[in-house]
């Protein structure tokens, strides 16, 4: 698996949130909400054609963060399906990846 730094200029989203602690992340607590996502991306309006997610942690010191799993929108999206968020994300440098579905990050 090849991960690449990417510059990106600052996009929308919509998807879950969820916080959680590091101890959870490392015994994959994150897997349900990806789950989630994957189940239910065909629900969020003016969704860009790419189908590869988005994950954006926001750390809170070094006790817990929150995860962000997205699907890139073409604009905010106005309504969005019950249980989901919306999220500006800001233009930085991002970590990219694909990989298959059974390997593990």
């Amino acid at each position: 698996m090849e991960i690449t730094p990417t510059a990106k200029s600052g996009f929308t989203g919509g998807g879950f949130i969820k916080t959680v602690t590091f101890e959870e992340a490392e015994a994959k607590k994150l897997h349900g909400v990806i789950l989630q996502l994957k189940k239910r991306y065909r629900e969020i309006i003016g969704m860009k054609d790419d189908r590869g997610m988005w994950a954006i942690s926001k750390h809170f010191g070094e006790e817990q963060f929150d995860f962000c799993i997205l699907m890139e929108t073409a604009i905010l999206p106005q309504a969005l399906p019950a249980g989901m968020i919306s999220f500006q994300v800001p233009p930085l440098t991002y970590t990219h990846t694909r990989h298959p579905q059974h390997e593990s990050l």
